[in-house]
């Protein structure tokens, strides 16, 4: 039996005018409403119910991923959702990254294959840190995964690859306590050594050297109050006028007492004899000497 009432957007009849008004009011009808001016076919109450469904579950995996944060190791980035970790992964420069640190991965356990006994108690206390740990030791490269054999080798890695310079280097007394200062800062600070104070705190020390790299600052801030920070490794005492004799500077001079003949003549203690300047005037009453000062 037909009714008087019904939707035709919807394809549903009612059984009075109450219900039929009721029926405009409610999302189905609206939904349907916009899919007949996009000229789509009507979707049925279940239809759409099971639509609302999957629009909520959607929305709840969205906020959950919003609240989960994803890292790059390699890279030292990290990304707020899943789609940009994925895109990120993908990219030609995260793949570049995970080749070279596979590679320095390689290099490294090829440097630990295990030695003889005798060798390996020698070794033991100059057995260098992971990237992990804390502080980097004097072998190690402030910038990279290199392992020099020696401080020195290491500073001239560090020069030729990252145009690393000491500031001052003539000045420097302890080149060791310096490196071992620095790597400190870089390891156990995870701080940018040219940001210094103005440098955030990074969450690890490969994301710090990643930084310096990226942004050019392998070189250390060595102007302003940040001279003093580095004052226990230098000695500027040669670039005082005094030199290395400055501990003499507060000496007493010792000033040479002057002749006084009469009241209208002086001797110095070079010998010069030195006229009142009212004789001037009278060439009679000039002292008899070739050395004259008026």
């Amino acid at each position: 039996m037909s009714s008087a009432f019904t939707c035709i957007t919807c394809r549903v009849a009612f059984a009075d005018a109450d219900l039929q008004r009721s029926h405009y009011k409610t999302d189905w009808h609206r939904y349907n409403l916009k899919r007949k001016v996009a000229d789509l076919p009507h979707v049925t109450a279940e239809g759409f119910s099971q639509r609302v469904l999957a629009l909520k579950a959607q929305v709840a995996t969205e906020e959950g991923s919003k609240c989960t944060s994803y890292y790059c190791e390699p890279c030292g980035k990290k990304m707020s959702n899943q789609a940009a970790y994925k895109n990120h992964l993908n990219s030609a420069k995260h793949k570049a990254k995970v080749s070279k640190v596979e590679d320095n991965e390689q290099l490294m356990e090829v440097n630990s294959v295990e030695k003889p006994d005798s060798i390996k108690e020698d070794a033991e206390d100059e057995e260098v840190e992971e990237w992990d740990n804390d502080v980097l030791g004097i072998e190690e490269c402030l910038f990279c995964s290199k392992i020099s054999k020696s401080l020195v080798s290491n500073v001239k890695h560090m020069t030729a690859a990252h145009s690393f310079f000491i500031p001052d280097i003539e000045f420097l007394i302890d080149l060791e306590g310096l490196i071992c200062y620095l790597g400190e800062k870089i390891g156990s600070g995870k701080m940018c050594l040219w940001c210094n104070d103005r440098s955030k705190i990074f969450h690890s020390v490969r994301a710090t050297q990643q930084h310096m790299l990226d942004k050019g600052h392998c070189m250390v801030l060595h102007e302003g109050d940040s001279v003093y920070e580095y004052a226990d490794f230098y000695d500027y005492t040669k670039s005082y006028p005094e030199g290395e004799n400055a501990e003499d500077a507060d000496e007493e001079v010792q000033i040479g007492t002057l002749d006084v003949t009469d009241e209208y003549e002086m001797t110095l203690p070079s010998g010069a004899k030195i006229g009142h300047r009212h004789l001037c005037c009278f060439p009679e009453h000039w002292p008899n000497t070739t050395s004259k000062i008026w």
